[in-house]
């Protein structure tokens, strides 16, 4: 009897690690990027350029990106590969500019056309 319980529960544990692969693998289809040279812009193109601002700070990008729950060194690493991201979709969309008052922080400028 103590052998069929144990043989249960491998079948429930098994079941249960088979629905956790099949949601990770949804998501990672999910994470893909959309092509760059597709009609519909990307969902941050679409936030930054609705935005009344045109002049953020890191952590107001970060605000803006959706990453500012990430460790310091993990959001800047994030934020640099979704700056290269947009650029590569739209050009020029963002620029860094050193901050006239502390030369160690950036100002990032959105050029609306």
């Amino acid at each position: 009897m103590g052998n069929n319980i144990v043989n249960i529960i491998r079948f429930y544990f098994y079941k249960i690690f088979e629905k956790l692969i099949q949601k990770i693998k949804v998501k990672r289809k999910k994470i893909v990027t959309e092509i760059p040279n597709s009609e519909k812009p990307h969902p941050l193109i679409q936030v930054i350029l609705s935005s009344a601002k045109t002049e953020f700070s890191s952590d107001e990008l970060d605000v803006l990106f959706g990453i500012d729950y990430m460790e310091q060194e993990s959001k800047k690493m994030k934020r640099h590969r979704l700056l290269i991201k947009l650029n590569e979709i739209h050009p020029n969309l963002i620029t860094r500019v050193k901050d006239q008052f502390d030369k160690r922080k950036a100002i990032f400028k959105v050029n609306k056309v």
